[in-house]
């Protein structure tokens, strides 16, 4: 099972998602606020089928997928087997979010 550190919470969910329901644990760093409900309410993903007739939506929670939010300050590098940065130019450039 591999560890996954994605930075961005707002972009890096769908992937975070995708890489939790291949069996993998994932922490996303993410803001304070988002933290809180990421952990207590998890992701949840509406998928549409081919063709557009049916869609589906999938929850971390329900699911029991071993994602995370975790704050900049606990991802710790040696921890994880790899890292994405899931962010847009401003965010990572800005060290005050």
């Amino acid at each position: 099972m591999t560890s996954v550190l994605i930075l961005g919470a707002n972009y890096g969910l769908l992937f975070a998602m995708r890489l939790a329901l291949g069996g993998h644990n994932v922490d996303v760093v993410c803001r304070e606020s988002e933290i809180s409900a990421l952990n207590r309410i998890g992701i949840n993903v509406d998928l549409a089928a081919r063709g557009g007739n049916t869609r589906t939506t999938i929850s971390s929670k329900t699911a029991t997928l071993n994602i995370r939010g975790i704050s900049a300050s606990e991802a710790e590098s040696n921890h994880y087997d790899f890292a994405v940065l899931a962010m847009q130019e401003g965010q990572f450039a800005n060290d005050q979010l």
